[in-house]
């Protein structure tokens, strides 16, 4: 009779165990999603508040240091940033996200070196992930700044070949794009010198594979803000779809000069 009481005991007490531990993996989910609403939404203060919670419960939680450190990030907090990213790639050694946004930090610390080597291992650990593009251009920028012109060149050729230049070429917005060269068209009949509808009508002709007209209306806008610097990144590009890789990275090279200032705020 004892020994039935004891065993009924244990059991009573292991269930009890198993509900809690439940509950707080439960709770901190629970926390971890509301911080991501908040998130979504913009409202970082709030978000990371919940995060706090979720991380309060159950501390090896990753993907709220990740998240949380993305919140500090875009907060320009980036001290706090670093350290969260720094316990995801501690909890998680694989993890090529938390890799790819310790990266950004160090760059907006201008920390290039160390930029590079975050990005170099997120590639390695997933060479296949669909947003890699974005390591690529990021690392570009790392190396124009770490002196490497030529890494700014590779980098950013293998990251539009990746993405835009795959846009580019494709029909799924053909409808949307004739109709934004229209719209363009229109504005430029009542201002010649609006240099965002120069740059779209570029665009436009960009994507209808009309490379001449493309480079005219860049030209143009360069001649109206030679300080532009996403002229410059679409000539390159231009310039990589008719095979003049040398003139592209000229031209790219170009865009970050004139983007030095705006490059120090990354997130994924």
């Amino acid at each position: 009779m004892k020994n039935n009481i004891l065993i009924i005991a244990i059991i009573i007490v292991h269930a009890l165990f198993n509900k809690g531990c439940m509950t707080s993996k439960n709770s901190s989910l629970e926390y971890h999603n509301q911080g991501n609403h908040h998130y979504q939404f913009g409202r970082y203060y709030e978000a990371i508040e919940f995060y706090n919670k979720a991380i309060a419960i159950s501390p090896d939680l990753p993907e709220s240091y990740n998240n949380r450190g993305l919140a500090y990030t875009n907060l320009g907090n980036f001290v706090d940033a670093l350290t969260d990213f720094d316990i995801v790639i501690k909890l998680n050694p694989n993890n090529a996200i938390a890799y790819y946004n310790r990266g950004n930090v160090k760059l907006n610390f201008k920390d290039f070196f160390g930029a590079i080597q975050d990005y170099n291992k997120a590639i390695e650990i997933d060479p296949n992930d669909k947003e890699i593009w974005k390591i690529y251009y990021n690392r570009g920028q790392s190396n124009y700044f770490a002196g490497n012109k030529d890494g700014l060149c590779s980098d950013w050729k293998k990251a539009h070949e990746l993405t835009l230049i795959n846009d580019i070429f494709s029909n799924n917005d053909s409808l949307y794009i004739k109709n934004l060269k229209s719209e363009v068209e229109v504005i430029l009949k009542n201002d010649s010198n609006n240099i965002d509808a120069n740059l779209k009508l570029g665009f436009c002709y960009l994507k209808f594979k009309e490379y001449e007209n493309a480079l005219s209306y860049f030209d143009k806008v360069i001649k109206i803000d030679p300080n532009s610097d996403r002229v410059y990144e679409m000539v390159g590009i231009t310039k990589l779809i008719l095979k003049d890789t040398i003139g592209a990275c000229i031209y790219w090279q170009k865009s970050i000069e004139n983007s030095r200032k705006k490059l120090f705020n990354f997130s994924k």
